[in-house]
């Protein structure tokens, strides 16, 4: 217990939420950059063209901000996923890939990083409508899978034009 322990703090990772990109104009992630660690944020949003206008999409080219961030692993499941024809998630996994960055979510699965010599799995859920009937399935098979595990999820309630 005292090596997972030392493990443990040896490894930073920061969490951040909503993070949109849109075609990637400016440097809106540039102060993260100074943060130490490996961050893990929810892109909101898929990459790809918008099945119904308007809608929160990605160009593939803005992605590369995100590793230049620090960003090592995004998740790719909310109530936005679905917003082209491929709600699985697949084109913006393989974008996110190609970009340095690992994709936790959807088809993607369970992100798996190598941190300081612990495995960290992090998974990605969207509860917008309701806990997903696998959730506890996920989550297990995730973290059998690593040293630690980290769950992120993704909630959306009604919108407020209210702090």
């Amino acid at each position: 217990m005292v090596g997972m322990f030392s493990l443990l703090l040896a490894a930073q990772i920061w969490l951040g939420g909503d993070v949109f990109l849109g075609r990637g104009e400016g440097a809106p992630l540039r102060p993260l950059a100074a943060l130490s660690g490996v961050g893990i944020v929810n892109l909101e949003g898929p990459v790809g063209l918008p099945a119904v206008f308007p809608r929160l999409t990605h160009a593939p080219a803005a992605l590369g901000q995100l590793r230049a961030a620090g960003i090592r692993v995004a998740g790719i499941a909310n109530n936005h996923s679905a917003n082209t024809n491929e709600p699985d998630g697949a084109t913006t996994a393989r974008a996110l890939r190609e970009a340095g960055v690992l994709a936790a979510g959807l088809s993607a699965g369970a992100a798996m990083l190598e941190l300081d010599g612990m495995r960290v799995a992090v998974t990605a859920h969207d509860l917008s409508r309701g806990v997903p009937a696998r959730l506890a399935k996920d989550l297990r098979e995730a973290r059998a899978r690593a040293d630690l595990l980290v769950a992120t999820f993704h909630v959306a309630g009604p919108s407020l034009y209210l702090p």
